[in-house]
């Protein structure tokens, strides 16, 4: 799960800053890999480092990509208000080439919410946060409501200057906007969606690495990954783990991902010629299309969530006396699961 989204992610930050320099076609997959290796080994480098920096950097990345999408959503809402909104207008939005099944629907909910995948991280980093009784509520229920505002209302902008099939067409929506919209200042589209997904590639492996210590800690993985470094109190062990799985799901992806939009079908001479030793990646092989991808991880994501509130509701029921420092309301679990199980199935 990990692997993938993170491969994903830093693949995204490479094109974006390749894309520019590649306007009339795809930035090369090798370029492509090689960046977004050195931006995961750079990033895994600060986070064996320093926690100071670590965190640092994400509240830099996400001031910074808060930003960037205040500025699409200003653009937007200004060619709203001069009366570019025809893509907006329920018969262009809701126009399908044919009727879509429950499943479709179900698989669009799946998509979407790749978008919103980081919402439980601070969940795996409450050790670390000071007041995590008072302070883990309060973001929680503060981030997830604004960023899907945010997200919403950039969606929205998007529509404001671009078709459906514009938007599907475009292999960086975020630069397309940009060169429609900017003009002179389209650069900063790019940049922006650059600096926001290595944000989120330093979010990822932040939290994962923290996810492998706490389990090897409770004795479900060797002891090694819950050993940290006695100076910089960082969980080296388990950050090294974490990047490992993730090049060579990186190293397929970027050359399965690039070959099949090129040719429509994937090669397989190329897909074979980079099959690295680990069964991630024997996966991704399988997959190979990053929407597949993206389809692949949300659902895992959800079926994973389900089995954790299934047992959260076994241990409220076996366990009522448990001790419990934050609880909440278990019709929310019970809205959770419904909702994932709707979509999973």
């Amino acid at each position: 799960m990990y692997p993938t989204t993170l491969a994903v992610i830093a693949l995204t930050f490479s094109n974006y800053v390749l894309q520019p320099a590649f306007q009339n076609c795809l930035p090369p997959y090798i370029a492509t890999r090689l960046l977004a290796t050195i931006c995961i080994l750079f990033l895994t480098w600060v986070n064996c480092s320093s926690v100071r920096w670590a965190t640092r950097i994400q509240d830099v990345f996400t001031v910074g990509k808060l930003l960037a999408l205040a500025l699409i959503i200003v653009v937007g809402l200004v060619q709203i208000c001069r009366g570019h909104y025809d893509a907006l207008r329920p018969s262009v939005a809701f126009e399908f080439s044919q009727d879509p099944s429950v499943g479709q629907i179900a698989l669009a909910f799946l998509q979407a919410s790749f978008a919103y995948s980081g919402w439980n991280f601070l969940n795996y980093v409450t050790e670390e946060v000071v007041e995590p009784r008072k302070n883990l509520p309060r973001a929680i229920y503060i981030s997830i409501p604004l960023v899907t505002l945010v997200y919403t209302m950039t969606n929205i902008a998007y529509f404001s200057s671009m078709t459906p099939e514009e938007l599907l067409a475009s292999n960086a929506v975020a630069v397309t906007f940009g060169e429609k919209l900017l003009g002179m200042f389209s650069w900063v589209m790019p940049i922006s969606v650059a600096l926001s997904t290595f944000g989120g590639i330093n979010g990822y492996l932040f939290t994962s690495s923290r996810l492998c210590f706490s389990g090897a800690r409770e004795g479900h993985l060797p002891y090694l990954l819950a050993m940290i470094h006695l100076k910089n109190c960082t969980p080296i062990p388990a950050l090294l783990v974490c990047v490992s799985t993730v090049l060579p799901v990186l190293s397929t992806l970027s050359n399965a991902t690039m070959t099949q939009s090129k040719t429509g079908k994937m090669s397989p001479h190329d897909t074979m010629s980079h099959v690295p030793q680990c069964i991630a990646t024997i996966v991704i092989l399988c997959i190979g299309e990053m929407h597949n991808l993206i389809n692949y991880v949300s659902f895992i994501n959800y079926l994973s969530y389900g089995v954790t509130i299934a047992g959260l509701l076994y241990l409220r029921k076996k366990r009522p006396n448990l001790a419990r420092p934050i609880k909440v309301n278990m019709l929310i679990h019970h809205l959770h699961d419904f909702l994932g199980c709707a979509a999973v199935l």
